[in-house]
Protein backbone atom coordinates (compact mmCIF):
# COMPACT_ATOMS: atom_id res chain seq x y z
CA UNK A 1 0.00 0.00 0.00
CA UNK A 2 1.12 3.53 -0.86
CA UNK A 3 1.40 5.96 1.98
CA UNK A 4 -1.19 8.75 2.01
CA UNK A 5 1.32 11.59 1.96
CA UNK A 6 2.76 10.23 -1.36
CA UNK A 7 -0.72 9.98 -2.84
CA UNK A 8 -1.43 13.55 -1.70
CA UNK A 9 1.85 14.72 -3.20
CA UNK A 10 1.12 12.93 -6.52
CA UNK A 11 -2.37 14.45 -6.59
CA UNK A 12 -1.00 17.90 -5.99
CA UNK A 13 1.39 17.43 -8.93
CA UNK A 14 -0.90 15.55 -11.32
CA UNK A 15 -4.23 17.35 -10.83
CA UNK A 16 -3.01 20.70 -12.26
CA UNK A 17 -1.21 18.81 -15.02
CA UNK A 18 -4.37 16.84 -15.85
CA UNK A 19 -6.46 20.02 -15.79
CA UNK A 20 -3.96 21.61 -18.16
CA UNK A 21 -4.11 18.57 -20.46
CA UNK A 22 -7.93 18.62 -20.37
CA UNK A 23 -7.90 22.29 -21.25
CA UNK A 24 -5.51 21.65 -24.16
CA UNK A 25 -7.64 18.71 -25.32
CA UNK A 26 -10.80 20.84 -25.23
CA UNK A 27 -9.04 23.59 -27.17
CA UNK A 28 -7.81 21.04 -29.78
CA UNK A 29 -11.35 19.67 -30.14
CA UNK A 30 -12.76 23.18 -30.56
CA UNK A 31 -10.11 24.04 -33.19
CA UNK A 32 -10.76 20.76 -35.01
CA UNK A 33 -14.48 21.50 -35.03
CA UNK A 34 -13.86 24.99 -36.43
CA UNK A 35 -11.51 23.57 -39.06
CA UNK A 36 -14.11 21.00 -40.10
CA UNK A 37 -16.71 23.77 -40.41
CA UNK A 38 -14.37 25.84 -42.58
CA UNK A 39 -13.55 22.77 -44.65
CA UNK A 40 -17.26 22.08 -45.23
CA UNK A 41 -17.77 25.72 -46.29
CA UNK A 42 -14.81 25.48 -48.65
CA UNK A 43 -16.18 22.24 -50.10
CA UNK A 44 -19.53 23.97 -50.73
CA UNK A 45 -17.75 26.84 -52.52
CA UNK A 46 -15.71 24.40 -54.59
CA UNK A 47 -18.88 22.50 -55.55
CA UNK A 48 -20.58 25.76 -56.55
CA UNK A 49 -17.59 26.77 -58.71
CA UNK A 50 -17.37 23.32 -60.25
CA UNK A 51 -21.01 23.62 -61.22
CA UNK A 52 -20.42 27.08 -62.69
CA UNK A 53 -17.34 25.90 -64.58
CA UNK A 54 -19.36 23.01 -65.98
CA UNK A 55 -22.08 25.45 -67.07
CA UNK A 56 -19.46 27.70 -68.69
CA UNK A 57 -17.91 24.73 -70.49
CA UNK A 58 -21.33 23.80 -71.86
CA UNK A 59 -21.96 27.39 -72.99
CA UNK A 60 -18.49 27.57 -74.53
CA UNK A 61 -19.12 24.35 -76.43
CA UNK A 62 -22.43 25.72 -77.71
CA UNK A 63 -20.75 28.96 -78.81
CA UNK A 64 -18.00 27.04 -80.59
CA UNK A 65 -20.63 24.96 -82.37
CA UNK A 66 -22.56 28.09 -83.39
CA UNK A 67 -19.35 29.74 -84.62
CA UNK A 68 -18.41 26.67 -86.65
CA UNK A 69 -21.92 26.54 -88.15
CA UNK A 70 -21.82 30.24 -89.00
CA UNK A 71 -18.36 29.87 -90.57
CA UNK A 72 -19.45 26.82 -92.55
CA UNK A 73 -22.58 28.65 -93.66
CA UNK A 74 -20.54 31.67 -94.72
CA UNK A 75 -17.99 29.51 -96.50
CA UNK A 76 -20.74 27.47 -98.12
CA UNK A 77 -22.54 30.55 -99.43
CA UNK A 78 -19.58 32.82 -100.16
CA UNK A 79 -16.56 30.52 -100.30
CA UNK A 80 -16.76 29.53 -103.96
CA UNK A 81 -17.39 33.13 -104.95
CA UNK A 82 -14.95 34.83 -102.60
CA UNK A 83 -12.24 32.21 -103.12
CA UNK A 84 -10.90 33.68 -106.37
CA UNK A 85 -11.06 37.20 -104.94
CA UNK A 86 -9.19 36.16 -101.81
CA UNK A 87 -6.62 34.27 -103.87
CA UNK A 88 -6.06 37.26 -106.17
CA UNK A 89 -5.78 39.56 -103.16
CA UNK A 90 -3.20 37.28 -101.51
CA UNK A 91 -1.15 37.04 -104.69
CA UNK A 92 -1.20 40.80 -105.14
CA UNK A 93 -0.22 41.34 -101.50
CA UNK A 94 2.68 38.91 -101.88
CA UNK A 95 3.82 40.70 -105.01
CA UNK A 96 3.59 44.10 -103.32
CA UNK A 97 5.60 42.78 -100.37
CA UNK A 98 8.20 41.28 -102.68
CA UNK A 99 8.45 44.50 -104.72
CA UNK A 100 8.78 46.55 -101.55
CA UNK A 101 11.77 44.50 -100.43
CA UNK A 102 14.11 46.94 -102.22
CA UNK A 103 15.82 44.18 -104.18
CA UNK A 104 16.14 44.72 -107.90
CA UNK A 105 15.49 41.61 -109.97
CA UNK A 106 16.42 41.63 -113.65
CA UNK A 107 15.26 39.28 -116.37
CA UNK A 108 17.92 36.89 -117.59
CA UNK A 109 19.05 37.51 -121.15
CA UNK A 110 17.60 35.04 -123.63
CA UNK A 111 20.07 32.38 -124.76
CA UNK A 112 22.53 33.81 -127.23
CA UNK A 113 21.82 37.41 -126.20
CA UNK A 114 24.08 39.60 -124.09
CA UNK A 115 21.53 42.20 -122.95
CA UNK A 116 18.79 41.80 -120.41
CA UNK A 117 15.39 42.48 -122.03
CA UNK A 118 14.15 44.46 -119.02
CA UNK A 119 16.69 47.30 -119.11
CA UNK A 120 18.96 46.63 -122.10
CA UNK A 121 22.06 46.31 -119.92
CA UNK A 122 24.54 43.49 -119.59
CA UNK A 123 24.50 41.32 -116.45
CA UNK A 124 28.02 42.54 -115.67
CA UNK A 125 26.73 46.08 -115.19
CA UNK A 126 24.39 45.01 -112.39
CA UNK A 127 26.50 42.52 -110.46
CA UNK A 128 24.90 43.44 -107.11
CA UNK A 129 21.35 42.78 -108.32
CA UNK A 130 19.52 39.53 -108.78
CA UNK A 131 18.39 37.85 -111.98
CA UNK A 132 15.45 35.58 -112.75
CA UNK A 133 14.08 33.60 -115.67
CA UNK A 134 10.54 34.17 -114.40
CA UNK A 135 9.15 37.41 -115.86
CA UNK A 136 6.60 37.89 -113.06
CA UNK A 137 9.45 38.37 -110.58
CA UNK A 138 11.27 41.01 -112.62
CA UNK A 139 11.17 44.50 -111.12
CA UNK A 140 14.13 46.39 -112.54
CA UNK A 141 12.03 49.00 -114.31
CA UNK A 142 11.49 51.17 -111.24
CA UNK A 143 9.09 53.71 -112.80
CA UNK A 144 6.95 50.91 -114.22
CA UNK A 145 7.24 49.05 -110.97
CA UNK A 146 6.17 51.98 -108.80
CA UNK A 147 3.17 52.64 -111.04
CA UNK A 148 2.29 48.96 -111.07
CA UNK A 149 2.76 48.71 -107.31
CA UNK A 150 0.38 51.62 -106.72
CA UNK A 151 -2.14 49.98 -109.03
CA UNK A 152 -1.71 46.67 -107.23
CA UNK A 153 -2.16 48.31 -103.82
CA UNK A 154 -5.30 50.04 -105.03
CA UNK A 155 -6.63 46.72 -106.37
CA UNK A 156 -5.77 44.97 -103.09
CA UNK A 157 -7.61 47.65 -101.12
CA UNK A 158 -10.57 47.38 -103.49
CA UNK A 159 -10.68 43.59 -103.12
CA UNK A 160 -10.37 43.77 -99.33
CA UNK A 161 -13.18 46.31 -99.11
CA UNK A 162 -15.37 44.18 -101.38
CA UNK A 163 -14.62 41.03 -99.41
CA UNK A 164 -15.39 42.80 -96.10
CA UNK A 165 -18.64 44.14 -97.56
CA UNK A 166 -19.66 40.67 -98.75
CA UNK A 167 -18.85 39.04 -95.41
CA UNK A 168 -20.45 41.79 -93.35
CA UNK A 169 -23.66 41.93 -95.34
CA UNK A 170 -23.72 38.24 -96.28
CA UNK A 171 -24.02 39.23 -99.89
CA UNK A 172 -23.25 36.78 -102.65
CA UNK A 173 -21.14 38.58 -105.26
Amino acid sequence: MIPAFIIARLRSLLVPELADLRQQLDQARRLASEAQGRFREAEKCVDIWRGRCHEFEIQLGQLRTELARAKDDLDERHGPLLGPIVMERDQLKARCDRDDAGITIHECPPSGAGLMPCCQRTPFEVMGDRMSTRPELVNCDRVRLMTERDQLRARVAELEAYEAYCRRNKVIP
